[in-house]
């Protein structure tokens, strides 16, 4: 390739950057343009209903920022404040709770009535019905009035049939106990409640005396009667016969 062949590549390489670079600043110059539009529809929106509005009644800027706060969800919330003078943030608190109504998701003929304190609570309690999660999480907060009362009265039923249940457990656990303790200590060593805590015990103790660590004969041997019928292993000792015997002075039936 020649010196000219060379001089000629540069001069169409930096022709084409230049192009590019011409290009690409008035891309640059649009962007600003745009953002100065954009800054200036921002301030119009703004002061779109202080510039229209010629209220100046308290009580008729509340109820048209109301109005539009709950009724025109797309007006964004920093231009409904403006109206009213105040920061974003207190608005939901100063326009205050509106309802939610809905078909009742028991009966479906008539309406439930909600409370919501801000567009972001009804936002959530209509998705929340929409998804049917109501069902899972809270079955009358959907519910007309007629509806929550009966669920409420079968729910109160429900908790006093189980509460009953309870009681009737606890009163049959509670006389078995005390048949239990009452019998003849000799007839109490062949219930199956002695059986299966005497094997607990022997288990725990890796089937070895706790005195000698013999594996032979090996008895259960209460350390207190107290509780007979209900004992915690901290009650029971398992002993070899001859512990046993040694501890009672004289020999005894295995237990």
């Amino acid at each position: 390739m020649t010196h000219n062949q060379k001089h000629q590549g540069i001069s169409q390489d930096a022709t084409a950057t230049d192009e590019l670079a011409k290009s690409f600043l008035e891309l640059i110059e649009q962007q600003e343009q745009l953002e100065e539009n954009l800054k200036q529809i921002k301030g119009q929106i703004k002061n779109y209903w202080i510039d229209n509005l010629d209220i100046t009644d308290e009580d008729e800027r509340l109820e048209i920022a109301r109005n539009l706060y709950w009724h025109h969800p797309s007006i964004n919330t920093p231009a409904i404040a403006g109206i009213l003078g105040i920061p974003t943030c207190m608005l939901y608190k100063v326009v205050g709770p509106a309802n939610l109504r809905g078909k009742c998701i028991c009966c479906h003929a008539n309406e439930f009535l909600i409370e919501v304190t801000s567009r972001a609570n009804r936002s959530a309690l209509q998705s929340k019905l929409q998804s049917q999660t109501c069902w899972r999480d809270s079955k009358t907060e959907f519910m007309c009035p007629r509806c929550q009362e009966k669920q409420k009265a079968k729910e109160i039923s429900e908790k006093e049939a189980m509460h009953k249940e309870w009681r009737r457990k606890d009163a049959e656990e509670q006389a078995k106990r005390d048949r239990l303790r009452t019998m003849p200590y000799c007839e109490y060593l062949k219930t199956d409640h002695w059986q299966s805590i005497r094997q607990v015990a022997l288990k725990r103790a890796g089937y070895a005396c706790q005195v000698c660590n013999s594996k032979g004969i090996l008895d259960v041997h209460h350390r207190t009667y107290e509780r007979r019928g209900d004992e915690a292993l901290s009650d029971l000792t398992v002993l070899c016969r001859q512990c046993h015997s040694t501890h009672h002075g004289h020999a005894e039936g295995a237990a």
